[in-house]
């Protein structure tokens, strides 16, 4: 059980292919759980009192995240767009 985070994230997941189960998440400053390793899997968690439940930083891949709650929570999940690189300029004569 993890109340009033004053780390801004209630959990950090870092790593790759690390398990977020069956906890009580609340009043975290930023996010209940972020996501920065891909394989990542959140579920059975109840998130309360936050701004945001999940946050997967764009370009992780294979997060499963099924069976949360989340109860005033102003965004259960983000999921930003990857940015998109710049196209290569052509070379001119």
């Amino acid at each position: 059980m993890i109340l009033n985070a004053e780390v801004l994230d209630g959990v950090q997941v870092l790593g790759e292919d690390c398990i977020v189960d069956h906890n009580q998440i609340s009043k975290a400053d930023r996010t209940g759980v972020f996501i920065s390793g891909n394989g990542a899997s959140v579920r059975h968690n109840r998130f309360a009192e936050l701004p945001v439940g999940i946050f997967k930083l764009s370009g992780v891949q294979g997060l499963e995240q099924t069976h949360n709650i989340f109860f005033d929570a102003a965004q259960e999940f983000i999921d930003p767009i990857p940015q998109a690189l710049p196209s290569p300029v052509p070379d001119q004569p």
